[in-house]
């Protein structure tokens, strides 16, 4: 949670910046259960961005 985007300009940065703030839009579970869902999309969205 300590990233910050702004200070540090990279390729990835646009669609990123994007995906973040998309994912905490549905918060149909608990909290918690959707945080970790949030996560593992950010994660397989960076290994696909990376690829």
């Amino acid at each position: 949670m300590g990233w910050v985007w702004k200070d540090e300009p990279k390729p990835l940065n646009p669609p990123l910046a994007m995906a973040i703030i998309a994912l905490p839009e549905r918060p149909k579970k608990s909290s918690l259960e959707s945080s970790f869902e949030s996560a593992r999309k950010l994660k397989k969205f960076l290994e696909n961005a990376l690829e």
